[in-house]
């Protein structure tokens, strides 16, 4: 577990709070993160079409599909 006070706590709630992206992007799975980006600005926007498009993602992180 993090100190909440380190430098990386602090840098990284400043941000969060200056940029919505990075919540958004906190919540989408860090390994499928750039191929759910890349369906979802081509049109890929139900989790159905998204699940069709990624047949190997695993189980665990296929709640990181339905965040919206």
């Amino acid at each position: 577990m993090r100190k909440e006070t380190s430098t990386n706590a602090v840098n990284e709630r400043f941000l969060f709070k200056i940029c919505k992206l990075n919540s958004s992007l906190a919540i989408i799975g860090g390994r499928w993160r750039a191929q759910i980006i890349f369906l979802i600005s081509t049109g890929y926007d139900r989790f159905h079409l998204l699940e069709k498009e990624l047949p190997n993602i695993s189980r665990q992180d296929k709640p990181f599909l339905n965040c919206g």
